[in-house]
């Protein structure tokens, strides 16, 4: 419900999955009376991060101290307050360049833009949501949709068939945003076989 309500100004969450989904962190910031706000909201993120076979839960909910490159390379959602209210949240440019940025007061979101059909209607779907129903259920079914075309994607691409694989990018217009989700699951999806393939030896 916090999260909900943390969506509900005007946040363009297409924007803000397709950041997660291609493994650009994002980093959730706000000042100390939103720290619960900053928690939830990373909370929920981290949940549909993609990570791989046997990778933790791998997010920071409310961190404190200030955050360098470092971070980003270890966490997909991280939850900074600001407890100082410094400009810019106290973000290093070099962090601001490398991470999406969400801000839990104003709902100001900085970060790659999505065009596509993967998460298409997905803001005006959890729009319709009442303040007690299930955000969760609504994401899930989002990635769920993109699941089975990820997967038919890598098939497809994996076993070589090009002419294919056009046919049903085409069919289901992918754009160059949906193919680079789908490349990170494909990269995933290769890990996972090497992963199995070692443990079967």
């Amino acid at each position: 419900a916090i999260f909900l309500q943390v969506l509900s100004k005007r946040i363009k969450v297409e924007d803000v999955l397709y950041s997660l989904l291609i493994g650009r962190t994002i980093v959730i910031v706000g000042g100390p009376l939103s720290a619960h706000e900053v928690a939830a909201s990373a909370k929920v993120l981290a949940l549909f991060a993609p990570r791989k076979f046997g990778d933790f839960l791998w997010f920071e909910d409310q961190r404190f101290d200030v955050l360098d490159n470092s971070c980003l390379n270890a966490a997909a959602v991280i939850g900074y307050v600001d407890e100082h209210r410094t400009k810019d949240f106290g973000l290093p440019s070099s962090v601001r360049k490398k991470a999406s940025v969400l801000n839990v007061e104003t709902g100001d979101f900085t970060g790659p833009c999505y065009g596509g059909s993967l998460l298409k209607q997905t803001s005006q779907r959890i729009r319709l949501l009442e303040e007690n129903e299930a955000l969760l259920a609504v994401i899930s079914s989002v990635f769920a949709d993109i699941e089975y075309v990820a997967h038919t994607w890598v098939l497809l691409t994996a076993n070589a068939r090009k002419t294919e694989s056009k046919a049903f990018a085409k069919q289901k217009q992918l754009t160059n945003c949906d193919l680079a989700i789908l490349k990170v699951r494909r990269t995933l999806s290769n890990y996972c076989y090497l992963v199995r393939a070692a443990w079967a030896r």
